[in-house]
């Protein structure tokens, strides 16, 4: 999917705390929009259970977006993940939910957070 009101390519910085298995991060993108609005966006990733080579990781993120020019109000974006990974040597086997409030996603029209149908996921990654 394609929204054309962010740039392709476009300057961001983050801080970040890691602690054990979680990780909080804050993001600001002075460009990330075409009409140079500054964006915020900050998340929080953490391994909730480790089996062996199994693992649960949870992940959570919050988009701040100014309104667009001539409007008021600023805009919140949620997404939420959850995905169980098992390890094979060098590589990684992923599957997972995902859910976002972002409009460019099926909107169904529902009450609440979850207003969008979450997605289902699958990866596969190679460490190098």
């Amino acid at each position: 999917l394609f929204d054309d009101a962010y740039r392709p390519d476009y300057f961001e910085g983050f801080v970040g705390i890691t602690r054990r298995s979680a990780r909080l991060r804050l993001y600001v993108s002075p460009d990330y929009l075409r009409d140079g609005r500054t964006t915020y966006y900050g998340e929080l990733n953490g391994r909730l259970l480790k089996l062996g080579k199994w693992s649960l990781n949870g992940h959570s993120g919050l988009s701040v977006i100014p309104a667009d020019p001539g409007e008021t109000g600023t805009r919140y974006y949620y997404d939420v993940s959850l995905q169980a990974n098992r390890s094979f040597g060098k590589f990684a086997l992923g599957i997972g939910i995902a859910n976002t409030n972002y409009p460019v996603f099926n909107v169904d029209e529902g009450p609440g957070l979850f207003q969008n149908k979450p997605r289902f996921f699958a990866s596969i990654s190679r460490a190098f």
